[in-house]
């Protein structure tokens, strides 16, 4: 959707690793750019830790703007309450 124009960006937070080599050299050649979460080149091999394959991709002209969504939604915490099943 990302290499079609259909969106703009998208954030991957560990993604499944089946996919995601072919995905990334997809959007590179159609000119988007991706990085990992801080911002150092992604390479989205086979074997990386679920932490390595997080990624932060986006249009050239959009990507500026995810990646400081994503800067800063690393401040955050969410913590949930405890689900109490019936």
């Amino acid at each position: 959707m990302l290499s079609r124009g259909v969106i703009d960006g998208i954030v991957g937070y560990q993604p499944e690793e089946i996919d995601l080599p072919a995905g990334a050299l997809i959007a590179a050649e159609a000119g988007m750019v991706i990085t990992t979460l801080d911002g150092a080149p992604f390479h989205g091999r086979l074997g990386e830790s679920a932490q390595e394959r997080s990624f932060v991709a986006g249009r050239p002209e959009v990507f500026g703007t995810l990646a400081a969504l994503v800067a800063t939604a690393k401040e955050f915490r969410v913590t949930w309450p405890e689900l109490e099943l019936p």
